[in-house]
C-alpha cells in the first residue's frame, strides 16, 4: 500500500470515529433490526467500526465513507444466531469497473483487498475443474467466474479445447442490486428501555448457546419462575464497550438466601454455577500478603467477599489475628456512633459480632424485632432501666407518641398511660426531678388542648414550646382588663426556682 493511501486510510478513519464518538453523545437511537442499513443503526452498540480486516479480508470502513451502507449491506448485518456480511459480488459491483473516462473506480487486483497468507483458489477448484466439472457451476451463475477470470481467460480456453459454445455467451461481470423483498413488521430495540425477552429475540433465538468456559446460567429454569430480564440485567446487556453480563453480586440475592419459612430459595454451592474446570478463587487473592491487603477491598464492598466466605470464616481469623478495626480503639467515640453507623449501613457489624453480644449490652433484642413498636409499652414504662435512654431521647418517644394527641385535652387521664407520675400534685414532682411534667400537672385544671401552647404539632414533637408564650396569660389582661393568670415576670419562674438564684 503506498503512503498516499495510508495517510488516506487513517484520515478517513478518524472521521468515522468521530462521527459515531459524536453522535454516541446523545441518548441512544432505537434500533430497527428489519430497517435499512445506516450508521445510525450501528453506532449504539459499535464506537468504532473502522478496520475491520481478517485472515481472509483487508478491509476498512474509513476507506468507503462516500458509499452508502446500503450498497453493500443489502440486509441488516445481524440476524439470530450469525452476522451477515456482504457478498463478494457485492465489492466487484465497484472494484474492477471502469467507468467511461474516469476509468477504474475501484482497485481490482487481488491481494488489495486479501491477505498474501490466504489461498486464493476456491475449494471446489481441485483437478479436473477446469474441464467438465466447471460447466455446471457457470451455467448456475455466471458471475462467480467473472468476479476473478477476465473474459480473455474464458474464450482463449475454449478456443484452445475447440469447445463449442450451443448459443453465444456473454463473458462479464453483471453488476448485482438487492432484491425488492416484502416489507416487513418494524422490529425496534431501544437500549434506553428496560431489557426484555422481545429485545433479545430479533437476535438470539436460543439465549444459552453460549460456551460454558466461566458460568453455567440457564435461563429457562429462572424465566419459568417469573423473573424479569430487568431483574438481574440492570442496564443493556450490549453496548459500545462490549457485552455486560450482571455482575455475581446480582446472583445472591436469591441464590444462598434465606426467605422465611421457605429456607434456602436458591442454591449457593458452587459448583451448581461454574463448571468444574473453573479456578474459584480470584486472581487477586494470590497477591502477596493477602491477608493484610484485602481489608481496604473489603471494607469498600464486604458483599463481595459474602458471596463465598460465611461470617465464622471472618470473624474467626479476625480474632486469631487480633485484627480490630481502627474505629472500635475510640472506645468512648465509638460507643457514640456505632448505632448510627449500623442503622445506615456503614459498618458490617454482623462479621465479627452475633444479635447476643448487641443484648448483652443494650438488654434487649438489637436490632428491635419488626413487631417492636407494639411490643415495647412494657420496656418504655422504665425506659432509664431498660437501657431505651442509651441510644434515644425523650423528644425521640414523644415524635411518636405526641402525635395522636395533638388537639387532646391538657389532663391527666391524656398523660398518665405512658408518665406514672402524671397523677402526683406538682409539689411533690419537684424532689423527683421531674420538670416537664410539673409544668403540665399545673394546668391539668385549666381544660387547655395542647395545641394552645404548643401551636404546631412538629413543635410539640420535637422541642419545648417557647417560655415567652407563657407570658401571653401569666401577668396578662383580658379584653375586659382582668388578669388572665397570676405570676407575673420573674414571679413565675420563683414558683419552681429557689429564690435564692
Amino acid at each position: 500500500m503506498t503512503l498516499k493511501a495510508t495517510l488516506v486510510a487513517v484520515a478517513s478513519t478518524l472521521l468515522l470515529l468521530l462521527v459515531f464518538l459524536y453522535r454516541a453523545q446523545g441518548q441512544a437511537r432505537p434500533i430497527n433490526l428489519r430497517g435499512s442499513v445506516d450508521s445510525l443503526q450501528c453506532s449504539p452498540c459499535h464506537a468504532s467500526i473502522g478496520d475491520e480486516s481478517s485472515k481472509k479480508l483487508i478491509f476498512n470502513h474509513g476507506w468507503h465513507l462516500l458509499v452508502s451502507c446500503q450498497n453493500c449491506h443489502f440486509q441488516f448485518a445481524h440476524v439470530p444466531g450469525r452476522t451477515i456480511t456482504p457478498p463478494m459480488m457485492a465489492c466487484i459491483n465497484c472494484h474492477r469497473l471502469t467507468h467511461s473516462s474516469q476509468g477504474q473506480i475501484a482497485r481490482g487486483g487481488c491481494r488489495d483487498c486479501h491477505p498474501r497468507s490466504m489461498n486464493l483458489r476456491p475449494r471446489d477448484h481441485k483437478a479436473g475443474f477446469a474441464g467438465r466439472r466447471h460447466v455446471a457451476p457457470a451455467k448456475r451463475d455466471l458471475n462467480n467466474c467473472m468476479m476473478c477470470h477476465e473474459k480473455r481467460f474464458c474464450k482463449d480456453c475454449h478456443a484452445r479445447k475447440r469447445v463449442k459454445e450451443q448459443y453465444p455467451r456473454l463473458y462479464v461481470f453483471q453488476a448485482i442490486v438487492p432484491l425488492e423483498t416484502t416489507r416487513q413488521p418494524v422490529f425496534m430495540v431501544n437500549q434506553d428501555q428496560p431489557v426484555n425477552m422481545g429485545q433479545c429475540v430479533g437476535c438470539h433465538l436460543d439465549l444459552d448457546a453460549f460456551p460454558v468456559i466461566k458460568v453455567i446460567f440457564p435461563h429457562d429454569v429462572h424465566l419459568k419462575r417469573g423473573f424479569q430480564c430487568g431483574f438481574c440485567h440492570l442496564e443493556f446487556p450490549h453496548s459500545q464497550q462490549g457485552t455486560k453480563t450482571p455482575p455475581m453480586e446480582t446472583c445472591y440475592a436469591c441464590h444462598n438466601s434465606k426467605h422465611g419459612r421457605r429456607g434456602i430459595i436458591a442454591t449457593g454451592e458452587c459448583y451448581a454455577c461454574h463448571p468444574k474446570s473453573f479456578d474459584l478463587v480470584p486472581t487477586w487473592h494470590r497477591v502477596p500478603q493477602f491477608n493484610r491487603r484485602h481489608a481496604k477491598r473489603a471494607r469498600a464492598g464486604v458483599a463481595s467477599c459474602l458471596m463465598c466466605h460465611k461470617e465464622k470464616f471472618c470473624s474467626d481469623c479476625h480474632m486469631s489475628e487480633k485484627a480490630v478495626p481502627k474505629d472500635h480503639k475510640q472506645e468512648q467515640e465509638w460507643r457514640a456512633t456505632h448505632g448510627q453507623q449500623y442503622t445506615q449501613m456503614k459498618q458490617n457489624c454482623r462479621i465479627c459480632h452475633t444479635a447476643q453480644n448487641c443484648k448483652d449490652c443494650h438488654k434487649v433484642d438489637m436490632p428491635h424485632p419488626i413487631d417492636f413498636i407494639r411490643t415495647h409499652r412494657e420496656l418504655g414504662r422504665n425506659a432509664r432501666a431498660n437501657n431505651c435512654m442509651m441510644c434515644h431521647s425523650s423528644q425521640f418517644c414523644g415524635k411518636c407518641h405526641h402525635s395522636g394527641i395533638a388537639n387532646a385535652l391538657l389532663v391527666e387521664k391524656t398523660c398518665i398511660g405512658c408518665h406514672p407520675n402524671a397523677g402526683l400534685p406538682w409539689q411533690d414532682l419537684m424532689p423527683l426531678g421531674d420538670k416537664g411534667m410539673v409544668v403540665h400537672s399545673v394546668h391539668f385544671k385549666k381544660r387547655f388542648r395542647c395545641e394552645e401552647c404548643h401551636p404546631t404539632v412538629e413543635t410539640k414533637r420535637n422541642q419545648a414550646h417557647n417560655f415567652e408564650l407563657c407570658y401571653e396569660c401569666h401577668g396578662a389582661l383580658d379584653i375586659n382588663k382582668t388578669l388572665i393568670a397570676p405570676y407575673p415576670g420573674q414571679d413565675l419562674c420563683l414558683r419552681c426556682h429557689n429564690k435564692a438564684i
